[in-house]
């Protein structure tokens, strides 16, 4: 009986080392690629989310205008430019800063109509705001063998 107690407890002890080891090694493989990830994140992802909260602020302010509500209209149009901004250095590309500058353009001059209560002024400048982002994503989402074309 003593030898196989003896034999269970060695069993056991290098079931816990090996198990142990194998911990270790995980830990610090899982570190190692959260280190990776943090260092390199995918650009890809973060350029989609802000993209999205461009797009959410877009869909509030054309909600807004339709009901007519120019405060809401003013108060997404500055998440829109505040998320314009924050994307801008993502997409340096000729289409995105042809494109771009009439998006500047047409939401700082939303946020000025909007601030100062001018329906008209503003339903022209959210109408030129969505055609300039209808134009860059029509673009920018054309197939590969259309644009080789061009």
């Amino acid at each position: 009986m003593g030898s196989s107690k003896t034999r269970n407890t060695l069993l056991a002890a290098a079931c816990g080392i090996v198990f142990g080891i194998f911990s270790l090694w995980f830990v610090q493989f899982a570190w190692q690629q959260i280190q990776e990830h943090d260092a390199r994140p995918r650009r890809a992802s973060l350029k989609s989310q802000l993209m999205r909260r461009k797009s959410a602020a877009m869909d509030e302010a054309l909600q807004a205008i339709i009901r007519g509500n120019l405060a809401k209209v003013n108060a997404a149009a500055v998440k829109m430019k505040r998320s314009a901004g924050n994307i801008d250095g993502f997409l340096s590309t000729p289409v995105y800063d042809e494109h771009g500058e009439e998006f500047h353009r047409a939401i700082d001059d939303l946020l000025a109509a909007s601030g100062e209560n001018d329906r008209d002024a503003s339903r022209d400048a959210i109408l030129r705001l969505e055609k300039s982002c209808i134009e860059c994503h029509y673009l920018i989402n054309q197939p590969a063998f259309e644009t080789s074309e061009r």
